[in-house]
């Protein structure tokens, strides 16, 4: 009798402290709980959800019923799983397994027992963000202030597994559909990529295009919801206006700094927007935007012997070309603008050598180097050749041949120790006179000088 009673004892005692739940994230939180009133969807195998939506986490719940002849369910486990959902910030569950059963339907035999222990993968729906206002419906800002202002919460940073640091602006695409515009050698050969918007909170990226003859490139986030910028057009660009620039400069996040339009230069086949903002560390990636509120450019480039040179390529050019490439894996190329020189003599050739100014970029050590050159009076099918070197030492040559003004696979034979893709505009002939002349700049922290010849065929 009182082995019998010790028996009731200790099964009452389970009954009294028969749930429990525990739940195991997958990585930082990314969103608020969610409140207690939140109604959490259930899907069991076999049943997907008909929206997109994010994994943020496991949850998993035991339930013991109060006597060993008794019988639970999934319904018993549901109310805990629910509750660890909500607090993951989750609109819903999906069943992953039940008594340990994996499989397309659930385990027949866990209603004829007394214990079901239940996970469940933790999922939010996503939600499209909203539209920008288009710039009819915009008025333009009364300061400087509010145009930056207007700029700022879609700047985000970025960080990669290879501890570069940069930034980004969030654009609308097709659809309803953002993607992040950054700076190609920031996110380049990483395996993993974070995106901070303004609330602080860490969010997985996706690289979708890489374009390092420009480099730009192009990423998506999940589970943010962050509202793309207005973006303007280079073409009202008047040299002189004011612009600001807008990124984690040493860190610092959205750290603002103004200018005026230096000039707006051809470069590489997109055009790219001269500046005196200052562009530090941290910058690389971030908008380049206007007095009207308006995104026009991206910066990718500040000579580093120089104060008050820096670069941003005309975001309308940079989503044209990684469009291209997220699509076909190719960048769009324009035909020149420029009118067709003149034919010249099979004999004649044109000759420049000096430093070479360029934008440094995403190239790996022991990769191939690229370099790129637009030469603007040369004529279709003559072939090119260059060498260069550096102060360190550092030498090689490269080859290419001249199609609509611009080299096509312009490759060097040797690899550069250190990262860089050169890209340029540079006249080496005018008017049948041969010219020569020094280019300022740096590559890798040294300078480069390059010898280019254009051979005619």
């Amino acid at each position: 009798m009182r082995a019998f009673v010790s028996l009731v004892l200790i099964l009452v005692l389970a009954g009294c402290a028969r749930t429990k739940a525990f739940m195991v994230p997958t990585g930082p939180a990314q969103y608020a709980a969610q409140p207690p009133s939140k109604a959490i969807e259930t899907y069991v195998p076999g049943q997907k959800p008909n929206r997109p939506y994010d994994e943020v986490g496991i949850v998993k719940a035991h339930y013991s019923a109060a006597s060993a002849w008794g019988s639970a369910d999934l319904s018993d486990v549901l109310p805990n799983l629910h509750a660890k959902a909500r607090d993951l910030g989750a609109d819903a569950i999906i069943i992953a397994s039940v008594n340990r059963y994996l499989g397309p339907a659930l385990n027949p035999l866990y209603r004829t027992i007394p214990n079901v222990e239940a996970s469940a993968i933790a999922i939010r729906y996503r939600s499209a963000p909203p539209p920008p206002p288009s710039a009819e419906a915009l008025p333009r800002p009364a300061s400087f202030a509010e145009a930056v202002e207007r700029v700022t919460n879609s700047v985000v940073r970025i960080e990669t597994d290879q501890g570069r640091l940069g930034s980004g602006v969030v654009v609308a695409m097709e659809g309803s559909t953002s993607g992040v515009l950054t700076a190609a050698h920031v996110v380049e050969g990483a395996a993993s990529v974070l995106v901070m918007p303004p609330d602080g909170r860490p969010y997985a990226a996706t690289i979708l295009a890489t374009d390092l003859d420009t480099d730009v490139a192009l990423l998506t986030i999940h589970g943010a919801s962050v509202r793309p910028a207005q973006l303007g057009s280079v073409d009202l660009l008047r040299p002189g206006e004011e612009v600001a620039a807008i990124g984690a400069a040493m860190g610092l996040d959205r750290t603002v700094t103004k200018g005026i339009v230096s000039a707006i230069r051809p470069l590489g086949g997109v055009r790219v927007i001269q500046t005196d903002a200052a562009i530090n560390p941290g910058n690389s990636g971030g908008p380049l935007l206007t007095s009207r509120g308006e995104v026009v450019g991206l910066n990718i480039l500040k000579f580093q012997d120089a104060q008050g040179v820096a670069f941003a390529i005309a975001v309308e050019d940079a989503i044209k070309r990684l469009r291209a490439i997220a699509t076909t894996g190719r960048p769009k190329r324009e035909p020149p603008t420029a009118p067709p020189a003149a034919p010249v003599s099979a004999t004649s050739q044109g000759i420049v050598t000096g430093t070479y100014a360029g934008p440094i970029s995403g190239t790996q050590s022991g990769r191939s180097f690229s370099m790129q050159v637009t030469f603007t009076i040369v004529q279709a099918g003559d072939s090119i050749s260059a060498t260069w070197t550096t102060n360190g030492g550092s030498s090689g040559t490269a080859t290419g041949t001249v199609i609509h003004g611009e080299i096509s696979d312009f490759r060097a034979t040797q690899a550069i120790p250190c990262p860089g893709v050169f890209s340029g505009s540079m006249v080496v002939e005018q008017d049948g006179k041969k010219l020569r002349g020094a280019y300022a700049g740096t590559g890798c922290g040294e300078p480069v000088t390059a010898s280019f010849v254009v051979n005619r065929q």
